[in-house]
């Protein structure tokens, strides 16, 4: 348990930076301003769902580790 906590927080950072990275490409020269918006608000919606998912895994891995170490 100990050795997969930083693989999981590790995991989830990538996924978090891919997704920002991804949405500095947004403003393409085709799109209109509101496409650009609706695009950048989508990314930053992705980024709060991939940080809240983070996070309950996280504490859903903390509370085993607690549990594993009270047996």
């Amino acid at each position: 348990m100990e050795k997969l906590l930083p693989a999981v927080a590790q995991t989830h950072l990538s996924a978090i930076v891919v997704i920002m990275l991804k949405s500095q490409r947004i403003p393409l020269p085709v799109a209109s301003h509101s496409q650009q918006n609706r695009a950048r608000a989508l990314a930053e919606q992705t980024v709060i769902v991939v940080l809240r998912a983070s996070l309950s895994a996280l504490s859903s891995l903390h509370r085993s580790r607690k549990i594993l170490l009270k047996n």
